[in-house]
């Protein structure tokens, strides 16, 4: 199912930038509701949440990759780390090849803690993708993809002038 109504060819007009980027902050903040309370619960915030994730969607990952992947201080992200660590939820290993690297892993109870939060982060997304289809998922996830830049890094904006289109 298409979007309904005539395609905008004015798509990169400052409303229409404005726009998109009112939508990303009210996503983040309809994604981020239902998990509030269990992730208090849990003695959890959301970049605990984020790192979980990571951890667990890119088993082997280092510190040094999640400073990069989510642009977080090194000390922030230790604390984090440390902090997870403590309560069991992730697991720190030895590289055989490079004992300096520190591969992650979640655990048994990180896993289960995040089937539960995905569960329901996952149940909006199903709805809607259900609803628009393969075509409008496609090129959600290639403007997400984008974004995102191919190392996963963010895509660095081209110059700091700030100019429209």
């Amino acid at each position: 199912m298409q979007p309904s109504g005539p395609r905008n060819p004015l798509f990169l007009r400052e409303e229409e930038l404005d726009r998109s980027l009112e939508l990303l902050f009210r996503v983040q903040a309809i994604l981020g509701r239902p998990l509030h309370g269990p992730l208090g619960a849990a003695g959890l915030g959301p970049i605990d949440y984020l790192l979980l994730f990571l951890v667990r969607r890119r088993p082997g990952l280092t510190g040094a990759d999640l400073v990069g992947l989510t642009g977080l201080p090194k000390q922030n992200l230790s604390r984090h780390l440390a902090a997870l660590d403590a309560a069991g939820l992730v697991a720190r290993g030895v590289d055989a090849a490079d004992r300096r690297r520190r591969p992650l892993a979640s655990t048994a109870a990180a896993d289960r803690l995040l089937d539960d939060l995905l569960g329901l982060q996952k149940r909006h997304l199903r709805r809607v993708f259900r609803k628009l289809g393969p075509e409008a998922v496609e090129g959600f996830q290639q403007v997400l993809s984008e974004l995102v830049g191919p190392d996963g890094r963010g895509a660095a904006p081209a110059s700091s002038s700030g100019g429209g289109a």
